[in-house]
């Protein structure tokens, strides 16, 4: 049975699954979760209040961990162990996209936020999605902004992602008017959530609408290209009212895939088609008998969904390819300073540039 005192942090999220993590410690320490991530510190909600954490390493915005105070009662903690996570948002950054960033933690949705005054553009959704399901997490797709269309570009919007994302939730939203922010609630009710599109795409002010005040500050849009600036500058949690957990973070512009791991899921209907294939090993280009190649022939696969899958396999197989050469890449000699010249110095020949 939990601790009483831990089921306060519902707010925050707190769950039966959080429960049996915690159980599963052996070290003694006072449940908390993130809710916000600086360079040099985080904020821990606790059953007591909010407390500022100095930490190295950093966790994720999302963790649940387990605090020591260092005086009883006070506001002097350190982390003493982060509980495992059941889903992490990343991405691949640096020039060869071999390092992650791990963008948020112990998600359960990932709502992919669309402003429809830049419009649907394919390639951008794919690649959200694909993250979406490689975090472990489920994706939704919000809309925004679509008091700004007619509803007929509207309504071939939804069916644009439709396509893109078969299966996935669609929400039509309008800040502005309040059109489809019920929907969004309902899709975040005792989950925790983040929001993840391009800075103008609308996050903030979904957010300020979900969650119902002016928290979130929300900037303009350059009106040549419809882009944004970043108004939200870090990782946040949120209670949302009715239950759930939102998570804002930043515009990301750059969205290099980390694992792959949810290829399957951002794919099912190729995979599925793959099944019929003659070949277990079919790579749906040249094999004979190939079901996939079969279905794009006649129409039941959409070229632009088998063009997609195809860049996706491309590039991971790229990745896949970096990675094996750089772990087989022989470690590169330590320069040293002159001698008599003090202490040698050395340098990471793998540090980020």
């Amino acid at each position: 049975m939990s601790d009483p005192d831990e089921t306060g942090l519902a707010e925050v999220g707190w769950s039966p699954r959080v429960e049996a993590l915690r159980a599963s410690s052996d070290t003694a320490g006072e449940l908390g979760r993130v809710t916000r991530v600086d360079s040099e510190s985080c904020l821990v909600a606790t059953v007591d209040g909010e407390l500022v954490v100095a930490s190295r390493p950093l966790p994720a915005v999302g963790d649940w961990v387990l605090l020591d105070r260092r005086d009883e009662g006070g506001t002097d903690a350190a982390v003493v162990e982060v509980l495992p996570r059941w889903s992490e948002l990343a991405r691949g950054r640096g020039s060869a996209g071999l390092d992650r960033q791990v963008l948020a933690v112990n998600i359960d949705l990932v709502l992919v936020v669309v402003g429809l005054d830049r419009g649907v553009r394919g390639r951008r959704l794919e690649r959200e999605i694909l993250l979406a399901w490689d975090s472990g997490a489920v994706p939704a797709i919000v809309l925004t902004k679509s008091d700004l269309v007619t509803p007929e570009a509207a309504d071939e919007a939804v069916r644009q992602a439709g396509e893109i994302a078969p299966g996935v939730d669609v929400a039509l939203v309008s800040t502005k008017t309040g059109a489809g922010i019920a929907d969004v609630l309902t899709l975040l009710r005792d989950r925790t959530s983040v929001l993840l599109g391009e800075s103008g795409a609308g996050k903030s002010s979904l957010v300020n609408a979900v969650l119902s005040n002016e928290d979130a500050p929300v900037g303009d849009v350059r009106a040549r290209d419809s882009k944004g600036r970043h108004t939200t500058t870090f990782r946040d949690l949120r209670p949302v009212p009715g239950g759930g957990v939102m998570i804002d973070m930043p515009g990301v512009r750059a969205l290099g895939l980390a694992t792959g791991d949810g290829l399957a899921d951002a794919y099912a209907d190729v995979m599925a088609l793959g099944e019929g294939c003659r070949f277990r090993d079919c790579t749906h280009t040249v094999e004979p008998g190939c079901a996939v190649v079969a279905a794009v022939r006649t129409g039941a696969l959409d070229p632009a969904r088998f063009a997609g899958y195809e860049r996706m396999v491309t590039e991971l197989a790229d990745l896949e390819a970096r990675a094996e050469r750089r772990a087989q890449a022989p470690p590169r000699r330590q320069e040293r300073a002159p001698r008599g010249g003090g202490n040698q110095t050395r340098h990471d020949a793998e540090r980020d540039t």
